[in-house]
């Protein structure tokens, strides 16, 4: 799975300066600063793989893959948080929840 994460860095002191590295967005967001996800949407599709994302899931460009799409707000109206993934669900499956 690769997921590129975007989120507003405002109301965030020191944010940008974190490590996130193995750590969790929504539970740093929620321990420093009292930020939660409230509501969300998401869009999935099935696609192809093209070249970069081959290469980063290590798969075919033919290979079928998952894209998913997220726009998630917080109890923080300035703060929303934009993903996009792509998943191999030949080895992996996705689960959520909220």
């Amino acid at each position: 799975m690769y997921e590129e994460t975007f989120i507003t860095n405002v109301d965030l002191p020191r944010f940008s300066s974190r490590n996130l590295e193995n750590r969790s967005l929504f539970k740093i967001l929620k321990e420093f600063y009292n930020i939660e996800v409230t509501e969300g949407e998401q869009k999935i599709w099935a696609i192809h793989a093209d070249k970069n994302i081959s290469a980063l899931l290590n798969i075919k460009t033919s290979h079928p893959i998952v894209h998913m799409k997220r726009r998630l707000q917080t109890n923080n109206k300035d703060v929303r948080i934009y993903s996009s993934l792509f998943c191999n669900t030949e080895e992996n499956f996705l689960r959520d929840s909220f």
